[in-house]
């Protein structure tokens, strides 16, 4: 008997994304296709329609999906030419899709399910009964660049028993989230809140913390402009968030290369708000937050010191984790791109890295190389270990990190960025799943 390959879990997701579209073009015709993309804890996927669905469509969505795969409609693969594709969606009357394409490079992989045409990365599974675990999770309506958008939001497993344990964790953690969140924010919209006093309360303990141990390692504590130039950014390849010539930063690092150049500081810190440029799908922050609360820490120093100011700085990440009782999983990625001129100090800095988790004492746990990348848009430029937590419906955040800047423009030496939390926001939900805030 011939063995079936099982693709990866993402395959699988962006796969399912898919389906449920077929299944949604089914009961809706008329409806324009935008995007597809897959998460750590499922699929979600982009559907301009008027009038807008909410979740009593659900019950004819999976009548649709049932029928799918009871008519085994069978999965097939076409790899085109982009503009080939592009024209390939107009003529099915689906603009919005052609318009996704335009970015992409010369070619598109294509999945067709039936009388269904989208892109779609490979692999795709065998057949559609690889994606019999399938659930509906929630429906939003949001605007992207001015069109008012559905964004359908589920999740699929290989085996039923893991679906059935994400359920139970998922309806588990709604229920946790209703009860904490009216306690500890007022909601504006998306990405935008009002924190309680408690909350503030735990971001104030940390930042106390974060002014000890500054005060102890001689770091020079500053606080940078809120708002600078776009120009200015841009030296270090950073656009901010927002529109003309001054900019909300999303990054300390090209405020604190310009002070260390001025001042002939060696240590420089802050603990500030950030903002991110982020899509409604990408989670950051406590509650999905364009801004959020984080401390970044710069040392430039000597070639021949890096190692172990390296080091030093991975046993202060790992001792404070460990205070604070939180374990998560270590990657070691890179951001950015490299050119001829930054070759010799790329190989140095992920050289030192190696060595530095080798000789601390995180060396027993194992580092993930290359992959955890993209889970929030990243300000840095270089390659960075990163501790993640994981929540408990299995996503991922990033948080605390030390990376090397491999592209700083005031400086020859190397630079090490280090950030204790990561965001503030995001490590108090993650001790809020494990313990409730005191009285």
């Amino acid at each position: 008997m011939k063995e079936e390959k099982q693709i990866s879990l993402i395959a699988l997701r962006h796969c399912a994304a898919r389906l449920v579209a077929a299944a949604v073009c089914r009961l809706s015709p008329h409806v324009r296709l935008i995007r597809g993309e897959a998460t750590d804890n499922g699929f979600f996927y982009d559907f301009e329609l008027q009038p807008v669905f909410t979740k009593e469509a659900f019950p004819m969505i999976e009548e649709h999906l049932r029928a799918l795969l009871m008519e085994k409609t069978p999965i097939r693969s076409h790899t085109m030419m982009t503009e080939n594709a592009q024209e390939l969606f107009r003529h099915r009357n689906q603009p919005l899709k052609s318009d996704v394409l335009e970015g992409y490079g010369q070619l598109v992989n294509l999945i067709q399910i039936g009388d269904f045409y989208d892109e779609c990365p490979e692999p795709y599974p065998e057949s559609l009964q690889e994606l019999k675990n399938l659930q509906l999770l929630d429906v939003k309506n949001i605007v992207i660049d001015g069109i008012e958008v559905i964004r359908l939001f589920g999740t699929v497993f290989h085996e039923s028993r893991d679906l059935k344990k994400f359920l139970k964790k998922y309806q588990k953690e709604l229920g946790r989230k209703v009860s904490r969140s009216t306690q500890l924010i007022e909601k504006v919209s998306d990405g935008e809140e009002f924190l309680e006093a408690k909350v503030l309360g735990r971001i104030e303990d940390f930042r106390q913390y974060w002014i000890k141990h500054c005060l102890e390692e001689g770091i020079a504590q500053i606080s940078s402009p809120t708002l600078q130039r776009r120009c200015f950014l841009n030296q270090c390849g950073f656009d901010g968030v927002g529109e003309g010539e001054w900019v909300l930063p999303t990054t300390c690092a090209p405020a604190h290369f310009e002070y260390m150049a001025l001042k002939k500081e060696l240590r420089v810190g802050e603990f500030c708000r950030l903002a991110q440029s982020l899509e409604d799908h990408q989670l950051a922050g406590l509650f999905r937050s364009r801004c959020l609360w984080s401390d970044q820490v710069h040392i430039m120093c000597d070639p021949t010191k890096l190692l172990s100011e390296l080091i030093s700085s991975l046993h202060f990440l790992n001792k404070s984790l460990k205070m604070l009782s939180i374990e998560g999983q270590w990657f070691l990625n890179s951001y950015g791109r490299r050119n001829k001129r930054t070759f010799e100090r790329w190989d140095l800095a992920l050289k030192s890295l190696y060595e530095a988790w080798e000789q601390s004492d995180l060396s027993s746990f194992p580092l993930n190389e290359g992959d955890g990348g993209g889970l929030d848009p990243v300000a840095f430029v270089g390659p960075r270990i990163e501790c993640h937590l994981v929540d408990s419906l299995g996503r991922r955040w990033q948080g605390p990190y030390v990376g090397i800047w491999v592209q700083a423009p005031t400086s020859e030496k190397p630079i090490i960025e280090r950030s204790l939390f990561g965001s503030v926001e995001r490590l108090i939900g993650h001790m809020l799943e494990r313990v409730e805030f005191e009285n």
